[in-house]
């Protein structure tokens, strides 16, 4: 009974409008994201604040991407809580910036709440499992979870989720984009089959359609990075209905993001794709530090040949030259590293063209962008 309503829910999807033909939210650029410990302190004077004035002041600065839990969103089966969006939002409209939201379906601490709590049942397998590290001696530690998207009975509570959220923000003009956490999935700290992780991923390219459905007049984002022999068949899958591309990290000499041989590494993917659908890669904490992940540790020696720490501007060139970035979302983060994005964008040159550094050009996947 499971499988046959599992099948009609895809010819459903199937079947269903992509919403590609309608006017999308246009205003691409360069972004803050606050993580979520920020976001918690709403103190006067407090870093949200101070994150808050920086935007205000900054005339290269587009707007500010959140993160926020489905826990945080759906507090108990069918009951929303939109209060912190609600509250972005508002700030972004005053200061005529954009809001973007990432839904976070894993998380990177086991003691973080993930998903609402029933989606323990049964029905749901659970809802989530637990992954460790693929490396380093706490390499078979519980480092947090992912949710089991391979199921479709979590698939669907996903689904409903984003089409509450798209009923109440999709005409918003100052709601950016929504978009997706990383692909990468973890070493399953309990046996998943091929078949499972092949569905995982089945259903990535499946939520993005639906979310897309869900908000057609607005900007939908996948963050990608492995498991490479799964991001061809995603990207397509995305590229279909013009959902943009992201990466959680931005490593100029990492190796499994570049590599040509076999499957190919993310960067390829966005180059490939550039111009037909959103590119909006992240910078990360360790990005400020390293161009690669190696690198970031200090003194490792397995670190790339070249790898070092990049100036701003030669992240924003990377970005540009070899993604065709349309967005890049620079992460706020507590060492303080996002002075120099500050210090960068603050020049002349930016604040006489802010999207100058990056493409701005309406995705061809689009049938129209409002730039209003």
């Amino acid at each position: 009974m499971m499988r046959i309503k599992y099948y009609l829910f895809i010819i459903g999807i199937i079947l269903g409008q992509t919403g590609t033909g309608a006017a999308v939210k246009w205003h691409p650029g360069h972004y803050f994201t606050i993580m979520p410990h920020i976001m918690d302190k709403r103190s006067s004077g407090g870093p949200l604040e101070e994150a808050f004035k920086e935007l205000q002041d900054s005339q290269t600065l587009r707007g500010m991407q959140i993160r926020l839990f489905w826990a945080e969103l759906e507090t108990s089966k069918d009951k929303y809580n939109f209060a912190d969006i609600d509250y972005f939002l508002n700030r972004m409209k005053k200061m005529n910036k954009r809001l973007v939201i990432q839904v976070v379906t894993k998380s990177f601490s086991p003691t973080k709440k993930l998903v609402p709590d029933y989606l323990k049942a049964s029905d749901y397998e659970g809802g989530v499992f637990a992954y460790a590290s693929h490396v380093g001696r706490d390499g078979d530690k519980h480092k947090g979870d992912n949710i089991k998207l391979w199921n479709s009975n979590v698939l669907e509570r996903l689904v409903k989720l984003m089409k509450a959220l798209g009923d109440r923000y999709n005409s918003d003009s100052h709601f950016e984009a929504i978009g997706f956490i990383e692909s990468a999935f973890g070493k399953p700290l309990s046996t998943v089959s091929s078949a499972q992780m092949s569905q995982f991923y089945d259903n990535m390219i499946v939520i993005n359609k639906k979310t897309k459905e869900a908000f057609p007049n607005t900007v939908v984002i996948q963050e990608l990075n492995y498991p490479r022999e799964q991001m061809g068949k995603v990207v397509n899958g995305l590229a279909a209905f013009g959902g943009g591309l992201s990466c959680p990290d931005l490593f100029p000499d990492e190796p499994g993001l570049n590599t040509s041989k076999g499957d190919l590494g993310i960067y390829h993917h966005f180059r490939n794709k550039a111009g037909s659908v959103p590119i909006a890669p992240t910078v990360m904490q360790t990005n400020y530090l390293s161009t690669s992940l190696s690198g970031a540790k200090k003194l490792n020696p397995k670190a790339p040949p070249g790898s070092h720490i990049p100036s701003i501007s030669e992240l924003i060139t990377f970005s540009h030259n070899n993604l065709k970035a349309n967005y890049i979302f620079w992460t706020r983060d507590d060492n303080r590293n996002y002075k120099h994005v500050l210090t960068e964008l603050n020049q002349a040159s930016y604040k006489a063209n802010p999207q100058g550094t990056l493409e701005i050009g309406c995705p061809s996947a689009f049938n129209s962008c409002n730039k209003d």
